[in-house]
């Protein structure tokens, strides 16, 4: 049965964070948001024959939340709540009674464990944390973000950590993983669930999705999303319910064979599913209930949804550009089938609104991948920091002063991503460009980084023993899907030996911009 839309929920001002079931109540149900609170919506008995609910409790927080789970406490069922102030907060109903400090960045998890005895969380701060009553317990040997972490049973915990490894820990034996796979997935882990057999579900940066056995080995790896898995959720019944940046709430099954995708205008930042129904937290502000009941969903909601999701992919379609031209405008995949090219000749082309290199090759046109949209002009200037950092200068709005992205050596570019946008109070659609830029100028050379046709020079390599000679290149964050009255802009320095400097002069003059793509570079001419 297909999943339609039974609910749209408005209060949260801010994008919606996280969701989870309450067991106090049948269809009961905790958001979080942006807005820095948290609501609780319980089923409404006004319209019997529809999914409606109410906010019951708005819990408020200084600072956006980002995580929120359930806790028992003396037989009293609690909500837990954290977020960029770096404390869990426990609540009972709309009072706050315990603090939990110990955290000294955003906290990013928070799950508890299957009895809800003891509660779990991980932060940007590279902890893991076990707490029960007023004790906590850190667990050892995260080298980056904690960005998920899940309870087996009340003692063991596993973790995903931006270092891509993957962590499992008895509390009973220490504080030391007692088992831990390196590079898990090839780019980043993000979140980790428990399957209904013991095993576990991953997700990660790139999009990919892998099943492990109980004793950690991988069963299957397969790409599920175009970007950031953000949350993976058991329904309880075998599936994962799957959130991710590319706009789409994904339902699979245990072996990742059947998959039912729900999409949404913008980011899903949250989903999980329970007593008959989905719900997702999108980054729009407004929280949806789904349900494959048909006498429960409103055909006329979901045309309206449907519609605004169509509206705004052409409007973004018609605003990216590539080379100075409309993508729309663009030759397409079909018209290249036509063409005859030269041997290593690339083509761009607009293969349904996205824009697409291709590279001529025995015979025929192969796909090398998807490339950036254009940038814009330059007005402040970039340094390299001292101890390897990447920095840059972001413009924010004409007449006022640009802000300083860091993106520290070894760092993870998605916790960079979400600090600098909440930190400064910026749109949250725009951190998946800002992930794409950082990795665009800090990719390792000799590791997949960019080479330059012309100059053999890759990306700025934080830390690397290179002749630095300034060369301005920008990029603004893509407005299409954003308000249009913000201007983001940044300006960088790259970086290139004394040996490339010949080959740059080849340049001047004639490029207009490099698009760094995969292993090449594209020049528009």
């Amino acid at each position: 049965m297909v999943y339609g839309l039974a609910a749209e929920l408005v209060g949260h001002t801010g994008d919606v964070k996280a969701v989870t079931p309450l067991p106090t109540q049948h269809l009961s149900f905790a958001t979080s948001s942006r807005d820095c609170t948290v609501k609780v919506w319980s089923r409404s008995e006004r319209e019997p024959s529809l999914l409606a609910f109410d906010c019951v409790e708005t819990l408020q927080h200084k600072k956006y939340v980002n995580a929120i789970a359930p806790i028992d406490l003396d037989g009293r069922t609690l909500l837990a709540s954290g977020g960029l102030e770096g404390i869990v907060f426990i609540w009972n109903g709309s009072t706050c009674v315990m603090n939990l400090t110990g955290h000294e960045k955003n906290v990013c998890a928070l799950r508890c464990c299957p009895q809800r005895s003891r509660l779990f969380s991980g932060s940007w701060d590279g902890t893991a944390r076990v707490w029960q009553r007023d004790t906590q317990i850190s667990l050892l040997s995260h080298g980056a973000p904690v960005w998920d972490i899940a309870a087996i049973t009340p003692d063991c915990v596993v973790t995903a950590c931006a270092d891509k490894a993957l962590r499992l820990y008895d509390i009973r034996a220490g504080v030391d993983p007692v088992k831990h796979v390196e590079n898990a997935h090839a780019d980043r882990l993000r979140t980790v669930e428990v399957a209904s057999n013991a095993g576990l579900f991953t997700g990660a940066n790139d999009g990919s999705v892998a099943v492990w056995s109980p004793d950690l080995l991988k069963v299957t790896e397969q790409r599920v999303h175009k970007s950031i898995v953000y949350r993976a959720r058991g329904d309880g019944g075998g599936s994962i319910v799957l959130s991710s940046e590319d706009g789409t709430a994904c339902v699979c099954d245990q072996y990742l064979s059947s998959r039912e995708y729900i999409q949404h205008a913008s980011t899903v930042w949250d989903a999980c599913a329970f007593s008959g129904v989905l719900v997702t937290a999108g980054s729009d502000g407004i929280t949806r209930v789904w349900s494959q009941d048909e006498d429960k969903q409103r055909p006329e909601l979901h045309e309206a949804f449907s519609r605004s999701i169509e509206k705004a992919r052409q409007e973004a379609m018609e605003a990216m550009k590539f080379g100075g031209k409309r993508v729309m405008d663009l030759p397409t995949k079909g018209d290249l089938a036509r063409v005859l090219g030269k041997e290593g000749e690339t083509k761009v082309v607009n293969n349904e609104g996205r824009a697409e290199a291709y590279e001529f090759k025995a015979g025929s046109w192969e796909l090398i991948g998807e490339v950036m949209p254009d940038g814009g002009d330059a007005e402040q200037g970039g340094q390299v920091a001292d101890d390897g950092a990447f920095e840059c200068k972001v413009d924010i709005e004409e007449g006022k002063p640009p802000l300083t992205l860091r993106h520290p050596k070894g760092g993870d570019p998605a916790a960079t991503a979400e600090d600098f946008v909440a930190r400064n109070g910026l749109n949250p659609s725009y951190v998946q460009q800002i992930i794409d830029f950082i990795n665009q100028h800090t990719a390792p050379l000799g590791e997949g980084g960019a080479t330059d046709p012309l100059t053999g020079g890759s990306s700025y390599r934080p830390g690397g023993n290179q002749t630095t000679t300034s060369v301005s290149h920008t990029t603004p964050l893509d407005r299409s899907k954003n308000d249009a009255s913000t201007s983001v802009k940044y300006e960088v320095f790259r970086a290139f030996s004394s040996k490339q400097i010949q080959g740059i002069g080849k340049k001047i003059g004639t490029v207009v911009q490099v698009f760094v793509l995969k292993h090449k570079s594209f020049l528009c001419y």
